[in-house]
């Protein structure tokens, strides 16, 4: 997951569920998500697009990237291990289990553009991966 934040340095929950923002297009995303971080919300974003079994960490989709670099908000990658064995994609309930979250350093959009987008993307997957195998192997 990755927090955009118009606060930076905090993690903040965010006060309502956003999963409406999807379901707009690219321009009506942007608006929206310019109304957010100015009336001090933060988004939360899932990058792979979907969620995926825990041994699969699919590349991200830089819509977050995007979406932070238009803002010039800062990026917080929140790296979550162990919710797929709690409450497997197609259930209806939870089961009992353990779940780690662990924050990364917030990622300063000042210092990226357009054309630096996918390297920072593909950057931040590495990074995040990294970190979500280490929680797998924490949590067994």
């Amino acid at each position: 997951m990755l927090a955009v934040s118009s606060v930076p340095d905090v993690v903040v929950l965010v006060k309502t569920s956003l999963t409406l923002l999807c379901k707009l297009t690219p321009p009506k995303i942007k608006l929206s998500s310019t109304n957010l971080f100015k009336n001090g919300w933060s988004l939360m974003v899932y990058p792979q697009g979907t969620r995926v079994p825990k041994d699969d960490f699919k590349e991200f989709k830089s819509g977050a990237f995007h979406i932070a670099l238009d803002n010039n908000v800062p990026i917080l990658p929140v790296v979550i291990a162990g919710t797929s064995d709690i409450w497997p994609r197609g259930r209806n309930f939870l089961s009992s289990g353990k779940a780690m979250i662990k924050t990364l350093e917030p990622i300063d959009m000042t210092n990226y553009t357009k054309d630096t987008i996918d390297q920072l993307t593909k950057d931040t997957h590495k990074k995040m991966k990294k970190v979500y195998e280490e929680l797998q192997l924490a949590i067994k």
